[in-house]
């Protein structure tokens, strides 16, 4: 008779036989894809693609390029840039293939390994898209490498020939050992986190580490800047970052700099961006803006890459992933740079505050904020762009990048002031990353967030919430107050007032901007109408617009002729006068130790030691 502990330990070992055979039966019936990606043609601007699939018996097998990238929340439609699609088996026989959708191809095989060749076309500079030309590339692998429908998880290896003399890749796929230039993907969510930078012109800046982890820096002509110092700098950026959660996640990270231009995309273990050290050595102004950058891109690989919104992710790659809470996503890693720089001791107190009011400047000098909630800028910016929509609507909508900083700084401040300082907004973001990250393994809901800050805070959040959920306005001087701040909400007339602001385009004088409901606006003037003459007199430099209006006052007439699309026109209006409010953010003198300490603790990242 076996023993009940016989038994058991037997059920465990034929348990363990079973998980095991099934995970072999799962790797052999798994498809195994291999990507070449190859060069011949950077001179026009083309990358040559090779894709070679093993379908394990399955016949009819469909492949779609996703629509839009991770991080980028607008959609790009890739597949408009993917020609000569081509389809053969191991023999050399061309396979039928049917394109159902611009993105979507259905391949007729026999179950058989079968090779599918592309070009794709790579001419924008800019960290969503591809950029190949004969000196260098950039690959948004998004809109590079074909997905199998219904198989985002499997895995891929991933070879790059690169192109005459280049001698350079970086990304932050994982090599493949023993092999140059060949990184192995478990799944294509990671293959489309890990962009790739290459060619013959790059420059590796001097790495560092952090908590033993190594950073490198990859740059495509980067300029002229002291390396050391910079390299240095980024290192205190990375460390502070870090060290607000408390461990770093990956095993390596890269800063992927494609050259001029704008704009920058994080990923898992890489943040691509467009980078220029101009300015950097002599220029305060010019370095603390990259650093913001740079401190913006590097803490999202913990918010949204890892502290996201539940909708993101998995990812609706047709379609895209909509949510109403990229005000954390973005609006609070904004919030962040700010202090990171401050903490990291490359920001003064007195430039972290005029950061803050720059924010609550900014923020309402947009009439769209008497229209759209944070919220819902968070899920129609598919529609209408990061920083709202344009042309005449432009009024109607406002930017989570504006909006969300200031809420920001609210909700630390609140944090801060209700606990002692004992705790503040980095206790919700570690909650956030340890307790559904690491633990739960997914996204927050909206709930869990309103119930996590409460958690934190030992309060109802319901009236801080309506300035998320609501058009409430901002009060200002019960949040800042909590900080022992002042806010000047004084109001200042300005005189002469047109509402127009100009630039000028060769010789061309061009309507730049114009205020909601401003003389201007309501006279029928927009945005790229050009200026032709203003009171009878030509006008081909802005400044001489700008010499003109300065000796006008308020209610005087103005006549300015301009041509918009194809009509001339002469427009008349009189100019009035304008209210502003600086929002400059001073220390109150009489603010009270509570609140010294808010401010201390915001500025320093520390806080009071708990029970």
């Amino acid at each position: 008779m076996q023993s009940p502990a016989f038994k058991t330990q037997f059920g465990r070992v034929f348990l363990l036989i079973v998980s095991v055979c099934t995970a072999l039966f799962t790797i052999a019936q798994t498809p195994s894809i291999q990507f070449t990606v190859s060069f011949p043609e950077a001179a026009t601007h083309f990358a040559s693609v090779e894709m070679k699939y093993d379908p394990k018996g399955k016949k009819n097998i469909a492949f779609e390029l996703p629509n839009w990238t991770t991080g980028y929340y607008q959609l790009m439609y890739f597949s408009k840039d993917l020609k000569d699609f081509k389809v053969k088996n191991s023999k050399g026989d061309t396979l039928v293939w049917q394109q159902k959708a611009p993105n979507h191809w259905m391949i007729n095989g026999d179950g058989k390994p079968f090779t599918i060749n592309y070009r794709i076309y790579g001419n924008r500079r800019f960290v969503a898209s591809n950029y190949i030309d004969e000196e260098f590339a950039y690959l948004s692998p998004a809109g590079i490498f074909l997905y199998p429908v219904g198989g985002i998880t499997y895995p891929s290896v991933i070879r790059i020939q690169p192109y005459t003399n280049w001698n350079r890749v970086a990304t932050g796929l994982a090599l493949v050992q023993g092999e140059p230039f060949t990184y192995r993907s478990p799944d294509f969510d990671i293959l489309y986190d890990s962009p790739f930078l290459l060619g013959s012109k790059l420059e590796d800046l001097p790495s560092f580490t952090v908590n033993n982890k190594p950073h490198y820096f990859v740059a495509y002509k980067p300029g002229e800047f002291d390396r050391a110092i910079f390299m240095n700098d980024l290192k205190k950026i990375v460390s502070t970052a870090s060290g607000i959660i408390g461990e770093i996640p990956y095993g390596h990270y890269s800063f992927l700099a494609i050259g001029p231009g704008g704009g920058g995309i994080e990923h898992l273990n890489s943040t691509s961006i467009a980078f220029s050290g101009q300015g950097l050595s002599t220029n305060r102004s010019a370095r603390n803006r990259m650093y913001h950058f740079l401190a913006h891109e590097y803490f999202h690989h913990y918010n949204v890459k890892r502290i996201r919104p539940i909708e993101l992710g998995p990812f609706d790659y047709n379609k895209g992933s909509r949510t109403n809470s990229l005000w954390v996503s973005e609006g609070l890693n904004v919030y962040y740079e700010n202090l990171i720089l401050r903490r990291a001791g490359l920001k003064t107190d007195e430039e972290a505050l005029a950061t803050v009011q720059q924010q609550l400047a900014s923020y309402e000098a947009k009439p769209g904020r008497l229209f759209q909630t944070l919220a819902e800028s968070s899920f129609q910016t598919w529609s209408d762009g990061p920083f709202g929509r344009t042309g005449d609507e432009v009024n109607k909508t406002i930017s989570y990048y504006d909006k969300g900083p200031v809420v920001g700084v609210m909700l630390d401040f609140r944090i801060r002031y209700v606990t002692g300082n004992k705790r503040s907004l980095d206790d919700v973001m570690r909650k956030l990353y340890y307790d559904y990250y690491k633990k739960k393994g997914r996204g927050f809901t909206e709930a869990e967030l309103k119930q996590e800050i409460e958690t934190v805070s030992g309060e109802k959040m319901d009236d801080f919430f309506e300035y998320i959920y609501t058009l409430k306005p901002l009060d200002y001087a019960r949040y800042f107050a909590h900080a022992g701040l002042l806010v000047d909400q004084t109001p200042k007339t300005v005189p002469a007032y047109s509402g127009l602001t100009v630039s000028e385009r060769r010789d061309t004088v061009l309507v730049n901007a114009v205020d909601w409901q401003s003389p201007a606006w309501n006279a029928g003037l927009r945005r790229q109408a050009k200026i032709l003459s203003v009171n009878n007199q030509p006008v081909k430099t802005a400044a001489e617009y700008n010499k003109i209006i300065a000796g006008m006052k308020t209610g005087d007439e103005i006549r300015i002729h301009v041509i918009t699309g194809n009509e001339s026109i002469m427009v008349k209006f009189v100019l009035g006068e304008k209210e502003e409010r600086s929002y400059a953010v001073t220390v109150n003198p009489a603010a009270d130790a509570t609140a010294m300490k808010v401010l201390n603790g915001w500025l320093t990242g520390k806080t009071e030691k708990t029970d």
